[in-house]
């Protein structure tokens, strides 16, 4: 056999194969269009509205009284301070938590008038932090798999799971490397790589032997004796799906006008019944194929018992010949051959065959070069060439070169210069963004050629990974981005009252996501506003949930998930949805709180501060109705540690109020939802909250900052909103913003294109 991953020479050339693994930082900062602002215009507006209610009177906030601020003559000589003021208030730190997020025109006029009146604080250069060194995480190490070798590898179900930062499971920070999930690599790499190149036919199929050692029964000498009706068991194992022998050697001690009678069982399926007239001197052996089909697999082995079963004791102790009064069965061994099929070479391997032949030096390049996403250095394939051993298959040697590349550092992790990245690393930037895989064919060529430097070209990529074309697939961001954006794979560990709620099934829950989800891609594919999601007329649903939701399903059309016109429905957009809606209740009714704390959060980007230790809970032996419930919040906001949070936040949730804790919809059932938004807005009911939400430019402001962390692989620092601020002037849509203006903002930015060439202090 050829060593397998675990080997030293693989693991040493992997250890050899680590430069070009740290980065660090430059200048990111993106210019603005100079504004001009107006001290009794601008500032004292400001001030009086979003800062004095706190900033004022006998005990202000932080000691710091805003009041002697709205005279200018006071305020120009107070430049440390309004520094200060300046960075909270274009971070969004303050207001705090739990308050409506001032407008962003009015944010740009009081930093641009702080940056007049004292000259920026840093001299206009912008350090956002050090990036840190980004691994695969499980969905981009299963996708690239995929797309490189055509093996589909459950990453995401084998690994342990992955840690989550700042929302995403893809920042760098938070992808670590203990020993046990290298640990898992290499026995990936090994799966997979016998995935990958197939050996069937190299070798006579595989024989497991079992005896009375190693059979489960009644042991007795050198059998397992089955003296009643029961079982000898074997536990054996399966490589893969295929084509198996089992053989059973046994013999009987005969009573009865009968012959022993024996079932070979798999699995618990019963496979074939034998007579077995056979005694001690002479034991028969019993034969059955069977084959193992896809879906039993762990690790890539599928764990199996075959099973001899004796099914017709026998006992007449007064029988008058004593060989004739008791029938038992003596099982002496199970035998399984196979896989006896042999399967056919996969298209990469026949593939890389008729390509290259046996020159291993450019097999080695090649793959070197389609692994690590960048033209292999002539060492380097230098280095994985001395792992081959010339006696053994061609099979075999390339599937020592796989599993040496894919626990490579240069695989597992997205090395990357300082200063401007090369075309290769912009290739690999754009790809994990917006596909989370590796570049296909036509990103690699414009990297050969040095093109990812051109920002019309990389515009021209960004629309392309991001078209509404069948070919390309743009799922990747909704799987990835939108379904932690907003919070739906936490959709199965939310509890549920199944008395109450029987027919919320867990297919039923992933139909919920998937039509979240798939708003979120025909929004992206055509390009639609982003805020498209609160009002759309129209939805996406299988059977389950079009039952669920009480709405009419066109069978014609068949039985899969279909585009359904919402226009004459009272559900809109995403809060509609039942997956937000029942992700923001409680097992047994709805909660304003978390309906309202999941929007300000969410959609708005504003997070309310954590509930005092003092703030207590519900009564829920007094909540029977939603006027009820109204009632107990009421009193609960009324606390004075409470009143500031839930003021913004139960209005949002009572707007949600006529659709239940699972998203139903209540018919007939009187609803208070009426609600006022922080700046006075009166509503009723979701869809007159939802278009005021999507009045709210702040809808746009946190789209980018999430995708912008998405991309970027880490949290925002205080150097980052100068960026987005830039992105967001540049913005020719504004607030009909769609996701591809985002990711076309992101990917020309500074911050996308280069790392920083400094320490951070």
């Amino acid at each position: 056999m050829p060593p397998l991953a675990r080997t030293s020479s693989i693991l040493i050339a992997a250890c050899l194969m680590t430069a070009g693994l740290v980065t660090a930082k430059l200048d990111m900062r993106q210019q603005a269009p100079v504004v001009r602002a107006d001290f009794k215009l601008d500032v004292v507006p400001f001030l009086e509205t979003h800062c004095l209610e706190c900033h004022s009177g006998a005990e202000p906030e932080d000691d710091l009284d805003l009041e002697p601020f709205l005279k200018e003559s006071f305020a120009r000589g107070e430049a440390e301070e309004w520094r200060r003021i300046r960075e909270l208030v274009q971070t969004r730190k303050m207001p705090p938590g739990g308050q409506a997020r001032p407008p962003r025109q009015q944010r740009k006029m009081v930093t641009a008038w702080v940056d007049q009146a004292f000259g920026p604080a840093k001299g206009g250069a912008a350090q956002p932090p050090r990036p840190v060194l980004r691994r695969l995480n499980h969905a981009e190490y299963r996708n690239t798999v995929f797309d490189l070798l055509a093996v589909d590898f459950d990453a995401p179900r084998l690994f342990p799971a992955e840690n989550v930062g700042f929302g995403f499971d893809n920042i760098g920070a938070a992808l670590s490397m203990p020993d046990t999930l290298f640990e898992k690599y290499l026995d990936a790499a090994e799966q997979i790589s016998q995935m990958a190149v197939i050996t069937d036919g190299l070798f006579p199929p595989k024989m497991q032997a079992f005896d009375v050692t190693t059979l489960q029964g009644n042991s007795r000498a050198d059998v397992i004796w089955l003296y009643t009706n029961g079982d000898a068991t074997a536990k054996w194992t399966s490589p893969r799906p295929g084509r198996f022998l089992m053989k059973v050697e046994a013999w009987g001690q005969q009573a009865g006008p009968d012959p022993c009678r024996m079932e070979l069982v798999v699995d618990g399926r019963k496979l074939k019944s034998v007579d077995v007239p056979q005694e001690q001197a002479e034991p028969g052996v019993f034969e059955v194929e069977l084959q193992i089909e896809r879906g039993r697999y762990s690790k890539g082995v599928g764990t199996h018992t075959a099973t001899a079963r004796f099914v017709n004791d026998y006992y007449k102790p007064d029988s008058p010949d004593p060989k004739r009064r008791d029938r038992n069965l003596a099982v002496v061994g199970i035998e399984i051959h196979g896989p006896l099929d042999s399967r056919a070479p996969t298209e990469f391997q026949t593939q890389l065959q008729s390509e290259f032949g046996d020159d291993f030096k450019k097999i080695a390049q090649h793959l070197a070069t389609q692994f690590w996403r960048r033209p292999a250095a002539k060492a380097e394939v230098g280095r994985l060439v001395k792992l081959l051993d010339k006696k053994l298959a061609w099979e075999f040697n390339v599937q020592t070169l796989l599993q040496a590349l894919l626990v490579s550092p240069q695989f597992l992790y997205r090395p990357e210069q300082d200063g401007t990245l090369t075309s290769w690393q912009m290739a690999t930037r754009l790809s994990y963004f917006l596909r989370s895989t590796t570049p296909d064919a036509e990103l690699l060529e414009l990297a050969a050629n040095d093109e990812l430097q051109n920002n019309d070209v990389l515009i021209a990529q960004v629309k392309r990974l991001l078209a509404d074309d069948p070919a390309q697939s743009t799922d990747a961001l909704a799987q990835n981005f939108a379904s932690q954006w907003l919070k739906l794979r936490l959709l199965d560990e939310v509890g549920i009252d199944a008395e109450l709620f029987p027919t919320v099934t867990p297919a039923l829950r992933d139909s919920m996501r998937q039509e979240s989800l798939q708003l979120f891609t025909t929004v992206l594919r055509q390009n639609l506003p982003i805020r498209a999601m609160l009002t759309a007329d129209f939805t996406y649903l299988d059977p389950p949930l079009a039952k669920h939701y009480g709405l009419p399903f066109d069978w014609e059309k068949g039985k899969g998930t279909q585009r359904v016109d919402l226009s004459q429905s009272n559900r809109r957009g995403i809060l509609s949805h039942a997956s937000v809606l029942t992700l923001t209740s409680n097992p047994t009714r709805t909660s304003p709180v978390k309906r309202g704390k999941w929007v300000m959060e969410t959609l708005l980007g504003t997070s309310p501060p954590p509930p005092p230790p003092t703030a207590g809970g519900l009564d829920e032996t007094k909540v029977d109705s939603a006027a009820s419930l109204r009632v107990q919040f009421e009193q609960h906001r009324s606390k004075p540690e409470c009143i500031t949070c839930h003021l913004v936040m139960d209005p949002i949730g009572f707007g949600l109020e006529n659709y239940n804790a699972v998203g139903i919809e209540l018919v007939g059932v009187e609803i208070d939802d009426l609600g006022i938004l922080p700046d006075g807005r009166q509503f009723n009911g979701p869809q007159e909250l939802s278009q005021m939400l999507y009045e709210d430019f702040s809808i746009i402001e946190n789209a980018l900052e999430q995708l912008y962390i998405y991309a970027l692989g880490r949290g925002l620092s205080d150097d980052d909103y100068p960026i987005l601020d830039s992105i967001l002037d540049n913005l020719e849509a504004g607030a009909d913003a769609t996701w591809r203006d985002l990711a076309v903002g992101i990917v020309l930015s500074d911050a996308f294109r280069k790392n920083p060439t400094t320490l951070s202090k």
